[in-house]
């Protein structure tokens, strides 16, 4: 393969692979309530849809960084988990009950979980001298994906007469394009990166559950995916109980993921511009406060949700960036990014869920944004830790 043609090709592949990363998530907010209508699900169980693929996103996480990677290429685990993920979705098809419904999300969320760290361990691979442009390219790919899934999810189950079934099912062709893209990779021996055999003997052997610095990305990691997925969950029914109508409110939520996709490209963009990471982390999170201050005392919605479309952009992308920064091969970063994904999600994952059952307690649809303000005040204590982390590494003068 020319080498002009192989950077655009791996790119291709990852932003394929990313695409494919949310919509079995974020296709379930807008037929939720079909969902629960159908299957008489309350809130506390309705958001386990939410929550069971982050929380695997967390436990499953750290294969990605296992042994499995001295005995497998890391090309053909990623080709594993994008089928695994994609029969998952095909499986909602047949979803008439709600613990088989659950069933297939976790089938999910394990793909979810592994395909996330394998994509950074990529960007290390394949894009060591342009990792924030390929970080770029992930996180747009990821936005995307949430963004198509979040839009159209409705007027395909409205199509198909209220079949929210066939409405989540749908997106397993993306898997089927992702599929296709990755076989090339496998088979072909045009693409040289550094060899395995290399890479693992560079590897630092540090183990990052020992690493402050990889803890501290943890928790900054758990904090803005917390506050992203539950956002997905909680804010078409937020906008609901603030007046806004369904539609209004669907169109509201489009706009948050499409606009996402800016924070998404252009944060890690300027970061590589500027060399000023920890201050796009600051400014990342003060848009986002901004924004749950607006909705939450205001009412302004539509101005809210582009602050936080940008605002969490940003938290997410600066965060897939940070584990493959702090690294020196793709093997660590494999492993960096899969316990940072780990611990984070796993925080996460339990968000949603507290808030769907804080809002069957108070029966106020209000609480959930009050209680997320909180963690997004929390993010400035996260990202100074990770500041104080990174100091302690600068030459001492």
């Amino acid at each position: 393969m020319k080498k002009i043609l192989q950077p655009l090709y791996v790119g291709l592949v990852i932003f394929l692979v990313a695409l494919n990363l949310r919509p079995a998530i974020t296709s379930v907010a807008p037929v939720l309530d079909m969902i629960q209508q159908s299957l008489g699900m309350s809130n506390t169980v309705a958001s386990l849809l939410t929550a069971i693929p982050v929380l695997c996103m967390g436990i499953f996480a750290p294969i990605a960084g296992s042994k499995l990677l001295k005995r497998f290429k890391q090309e053909q685990l990623l080709l594993a988990t994008v089928i695994l993920l994609t029969a998952g979705t095909i499986l909602r098809f047949f979803a008439f009950d709600t613990l088989f419904l659950l069933f297939t999300t976790v089938v999910i969320g394990i793909g979810i979980a592994v395909a996330g760290p394998l994509l950074s361990g990529m960007i290390k691979k394949y894009f060591p001298n342009r990792a924030a442009l390929m970080v770029s390219v992930y996180s747009v790919g990821l936005a995307a994906g949430a963004a198509v899934a979040s839009a159209f999810t409705l007027p395909i189950a409205e199509f198909f007469g209220g079949a929210w079934s066939v409405a989540l099912g749908f997106w397993a062709l993306l898997g089927g394009v992702a599929i296709a893209s990755l076989l090339p990779l496998l088979r072909s021996n045009a693409v040289k990166p550094v060899s395995e055999a290399v890479a693992l003997d560079e590897a630092s052997g540090k183990s990052p559950w020992l690493s402050k610095e990889a803890w501290s990305i943890a928790i900054y990691f758990g904090l803005q995916s917390g506050l992203f997925y539950s956002l997905l969950a909680w804010f078409i029914p937020y906008l609901k109980s603030i007046g806004v109508d369904a539609n209004t409110a669907g169109y509201i939520m489009t706009l948050f993921t499409t606009v996402q996709i800016l924070g998404n490209f252009c944060f890690p963009l300027l970061v590589s511009v500027f060399k000023r990471k920890m201050l796009f982390l600051y400014i990342s999170s003060a848009l986002t406060v901004l924004g749950m201050l607006l909705l939450i005392i205001l009412h302004l919605s539509v101005v809210a949700a582009l602050l936080l479309a940008i605002g969490t952009g940003g938290l997410f992308s600066l965060g897939l960036l940070l584990p493959i920064e702090v690294t020196d091969n793709h093997h660590d970063a494999n492993s960096y990014s899969a316990m940072a994904l780990s611990v984070g999600y796993i925080i996460a994952g339990f968000l949603p869920f507290m808030l769907g059952m804080a809002i069957d307690f108070s029966g106020d649809t209000a609480v959930s944004m009050n209680f997320l303000s909180v963690f997004a005040l929390l993010m400035f204590a996260a990202i100074f830790w990770i500041q104080h982390e990174a100091k302690k590494k600068e030459p001492k003068k």
